[in-house]
């Protein structure tokens, strides 16, 4: 998945768009969801010369809030996705 765009930045977009979509269905929220298919989060436009090092991180990021998901951690997911959305990985951008 993720992990195998770390050196793609356009297959780690597609992955990322579709992980994001799937964990605002799985959180019940439509509105978000609805609106994540109108975006893309943009790694290629985003990274500098250390674009690896920067989705790999990202990639461990996603990892935290999926486990954190999974073991039904509201806080911990709440604060994986906190630090996910202020690292400055990724910036959604228009389709």
């Amino acid at each position: 998945g993720m992990y195998a765009g770390v050196n793609d930045p356009e297959l780690f977009d597609e992955h990322e768009c579709t992980f994001h979509r799937m964990l605002l269905s799985a959180a019940g929220n439509r509105v978000l969801a609805a609106l994540a298919g109108m975006l893309r989060f943009s790694a290629a436009e985003t990274h500098d010369s250390d674009e690896t090092r920067d989705l790999f991180q990202a990639c461990e990021q996603n990892r935290a809030i999926y486990q954190a998901m999974r073991q039904r951690n509201i806080s911990g997911a709440y604060d994986a996705m906190g630090d996910y959305l202020t690292s400055g990985h990724i910036t959604p951008t228009a389709w």
